[in-house]
């Protein structure tokens, strides 16, 4: 399936800060759908090219705005490919918790499904049937078979 990925900056005029600035945001797109970051830069109002999408001029505020945009970037399309190499289907929030670094905790479905029956194992005789962990052990290796085959992934990860 192909991706079409772009990033785009933009001055959120209608919200000027105190200091008469306006704050850059960057919109995310992925397949016509859309999210909005903040970017934590601001520039003043004459010094943005909306066309452009960053900061006009030669001024030291306009090149280490146009610096940190550059770099945010990077980390951003850095945080797509990186996904994309994972082999899962990519979405737009998984770049932006990739990008924000909420992603971290990382748990699947077969790595918890596998806790689960260990954690299982450990009661059988004590509380559990060991007929239900041979079931529980026969659905797991469904799993282990199915995700691969049906969502060309290892494993399904929950938020």
């Amino acid at each position: 399936m192909r991706n079409t990925f772009k990033i785009l900056f933009y001055a959120k005029k209608n919200a000027p800060l105190r200091n008469g600035n306006i704050p850059i945001m960057g919109r995310i797109t992925l397949n016509g759908e859309r999210t909005q970051i903040s970017t934590r830069q601001s520039v003043p109002l004459k010094l943005w090219n909306a066309s452009l999408g960053r900061a006009i001029g030669r001024s030291s505020q306009a090149l280490l705005v146009n610096e940190q945009l550059d770099r945010i970037h990077y980390r951003i399309e850095h945080c797509y490919h990186m996904l994309l190499c994972e082999q899962t289907p990519v979405t737009l929030c998984m770049i932006k918790e990739r990008y924000l670094g909420t992603d971290r905790q990382k748990h699947g479905l077969l790595d918890f499904f596998r806790r689960h029956n260990e954690e299982f194992f450990r009661m059988v005789g004590i509380s559990r049937s060991k007929t239900t962990y041979y079931k529980y052990r026969s659905v797991y290796r469904h799993l282990e078979r199915f995700i691969p085959e049906h969502y060309g992934c290892n494993d399904l990860y929950f938020r």
